[in-house]
């Protein structure tokens, strides 16, 4: 694939869109709110799992956001990469909706480079279960700690900032550390996934690089989190009791994704491998029907980062898809 990858954490992720031009939200949001676009429809595009009012820091960088209550134009619509944006007392003229592929289509593109091209699966597996922390946050040190308290932490888990095992690969391209592969995930069979959010639906990297590898996701993130896992067209498997993921309570639905792990855990390894192969692959495959079939929303206009970067190598980025699908048809 050609052209310069999205810096991962690029402020410029977050886009306006005024009279068809895409502007860089961070160095525009104040005319969101001084009626210089009180006449305009304006769109802006959010992926960065912010809420509105937030903070943004990326890596030094921080963007004041704004609240939805100081917008000063015609109609705002914003774009996320969230299910359920829970957002309280929205106006009139404000709408949310939101693409759930953005982070698919980051981590696969960014993977293929590591991967050369190809999602290497190990088979048979023959490590301990990951569970990859990045940045500190409260539903992650919770689930850390009943980790820790049933004696589960092993040599695969990973919080790099609390200084445990920093699993960021090399220092070429540091900003790309989340979604980069280590090398001992992929030995393993179950990654246990602290998403980024457990009020909103959001599905980062973190989920779709456990499905590109083909592992099991086990993942704590908001209630429902699974139910519209599977209405994206991915399967559950039949080993996991996915009832905690109707259980509100953060610390109760925790307790009962550690009971699943323990559970998956009794299972010999190979024969666990091979009774949730079928699912593993064919949530692979609709992973790649996506790369494949999904059109680019029509509001990926302009040149902002990183729509530019998806239009230009769309068709090249799907043929790779269909060779990594029938690559695992044919193994």
């Amino acid at each position: 694939m050609s052209g310069a990858l999205p810096m991962w954490g690029n402020p410029e992720y977050m886009g306006v869109l005024v009279d068809e031009v895409w502007l860089p939200l961070h160095t525009h949001k104040d005319k969101l709110m001084d009626g210089t676009w009180k006449d305009k429809d304006v769109v802006v595009y959010n992926p960065v799992e912010c809420r509105i009012p937030d903070t943004i820091g990326e890596r030094g960088l921080t963007i004041p956001y704004f609240s939805y209550n100081d917008l000063d134009v015609k109609s705002f619509k914003e774009y996320n990469a969230s299910i359920n944006s829970t957002i309280p007392n929205i106006a009139d003229n404000i709408t949310i909706e939101g693409w759930p592929w953005h982070w698919a289509w980051m981590t696969a593109m960014i993977s293929a480079r590591q991967m050369n091209g190809k999602p290497d699966w190990i088979e048979p597996p023959t490590g301990d279960f990951t569970c990859l922390n990045n940045k500190i946050k409260p539903h992650r040190d919770l689930m850390w700690n009943l980790l820790s308290g049933c004696g589960l932490l092993n040599d695969s888990c990973t919080y790099v900032y609390r200084g445990i095992t920093v699993d960021v690969v090399g220092d070429a391209i540091p900003d790309l550390g989340e979604i980069m592969i280590p090398e001992f995930y992929r030995y393993s069979l179950i990654d246990l996934i602290n998403e980024s959010d457990v009020e909103q639906i959001f599905f980062t990297e973190k989920t779709w690089r456990a499905v590109l590898m083909g592992k099991i996701p086990l993942v704590f993130a908001a209630p429902n989190f699974y139910q519209a896992f599977q209405q994206l067209g991915f399967q559950l498997h039949d080993e996991i009791d996915y009832s905690f993921d109707h259980i509100t309570d953060d610390g109760f639905r925790a307790d009962r994704i550690v009971d699943q792990l323990i559970n998956l855990k009794e299972y010999d390894i190979i024969d666990l491998h091979h009774s949730t192969l079928d699912v593993r692959e064919n949530n692979f495959n609709r992973l790649m029907d996506v790369f494949m079939q999904e059109r680019l929303p029509d509001w990926m206009l302009g040149d902002i980062t990183p729509f530019k970067y998806m239009k230009e190598n769309r068709k090249e980025f799907a043929d790779m898809a269909r060779g990594w699908k029938d690559q695992h048809r044919d193994r």
